[in-house]
């Protein structure tokens, strides 16, 4: 079995790379009028980044990259919440 047939998408359209399966969920959002952000943290290595208790061995990168991120999100979140209280959405 390869990827694209244990991968399920959000979107009917097959999934042909790794990357898809997050293109997909974006295309959906865009159906559902929400908005999607480019940030995220990711953790390459995974076994190796964090301890045999689950913690982080170096925390402060993923941390900075968190901040960056739910900075932006707050950002379109408050940006949005006044653009639907001036102008509803119907």
């Amino acid at each position: 079995m390869n990827f694209q047939e244990r991968t399920p998408s959000l979107s009917s359209r097959p999934s042909t790379t790794t990357a898809t399966p997050r293109r997909s969920s974006s295309s959906s959002f865009a159906e559902l009028h929400a908005v999607t952000i480019r940030d995220c943290v990711s953790f390459s290595n995974a076994w190796q980044q964090f301890d045999e208790t689950g913690e982080l061995r170096q925390p402060e990168p993923a941390r900075k990259t968190m901040d960056q991120m739910l900075s932006r999100l707050g950002w379109w979140a408050r940006a949005l919440h006044g653009a639907r209280e001036a102008t509803p959405y119907r």
